[in-house]
C-alpha cells in the first residue's frame, strides 16, 4: 500500500511464505509453518535545500522470512561469514524460524543540477535460537557517493562504503570491517 503526495510518499508492505522442510524426523516430516515480512518506508521531499533533494527511511521486521531484510544466503564482511536461514530443524524436529529487523536511511542533495551526493546507512540485527546451524548477528553500513551527468542519461560517480560484522556467540568468530570503493559509469537510452 502507497501513498505519494507533493511532500513525498509512504508505503507499507508485507510478505507471507511457507516453510517447508524434506527431511525425515522420527519417520515423519516436520509440520510447515509462516514466515513472513513488515516493511514500512517514508520518502520526503526536501525542496527547501535544492531541487532534488530527499530524505527516506525504511524499517523492516521479518520472522522466518529473513531475506526481506536484504540478505542474501550468505552474507560476509571481510573475513568475519555466516549464513542466513529463514528456518531450521530444532532438536524436537519442528521448524525453528529465523527472526530480524533492520533500519535503513539515506539522503540526496543536489550540489548542482548536474552534481548530486548521497549519504546512507543501514543496520540489521538476525537472532535463532540455540540449536541454530547459523550464529546471531548484526551488520551495520554507512556510504556515499557523488555523482555527475553531464548529459541527460549519463551517470559518472565514485562510491565508498565501510561495512561490520558482528557474528554472536561463536567462539573465535570475531567480527570484521571492510571499505569498498566503487567507480560507476551508466548510461540509460
Amino acid at each position: 500500500v502507497k501513498y505519494a503526495g507533493t511532500w513525498g510518499s509512504a508505503q507499507l508492505s508485507g510478505a507471507l511464505h511457507q516453510i517447508r522442510s524434506n527431511a525425515l524426523f522420527g519417520g515423519e516430516y516436520a509440520d510447515s509453518e509462516l514466515g513472513w515480512a513488515v516493511s514500512g518506508m517514508v520518502n520526503v521531499n526536501l525542496p527547501m535545500l535544492a531541487e532534488g533533494d530527499a530524505l527516506w527511511l525504511a524499517a523492516t521486521y521479518a520472522d522466518g522470512a529473513l531475506g526481506y531484510l536484504g540478505f542474501d544466503p550468505d552474507i560476509s564482511v571481510g573475513v568475519a561469514s555466516g549464513t542466513v536461514f529463514d528456518a531450521y530443524l530444532g532438536a524436537d524436529g519442528d521448524i525453528e524460524t529465523g527472526r530480524g529487523w533492520s533500519l535503513a536511511a539515506g539522503v540526496n542533495h543536489y550540489w548542482t543540477p548536474t552534481i548530486r551526493q548521497s549519504l546512507f546507512g543501514s543496520y540489521a540485527r538476525v537472532e535463532y535460537g540455540t540449536a541454530a546451524p547459523s550464529a546471531d548477528f548484526t551488520e551495520w553500513r554507512i556510504g556515499s557517493n557523488v555523482i555527475w551527468s553531464p548529459v541527460s542519461g549519463l551517470d559518472i560517480g565514485v562510491e565508498a562504503l565501510y561495512s561490520n560484522l558482528d557474528p554472536r556467540g561463536i567462539v573465535g568468530a570475531d567480527d570484521d570491517d571492510a571499505w569498498e570503493g566503487r567507480l560507476r559509469i551508466q548510461r540509460d537510452f
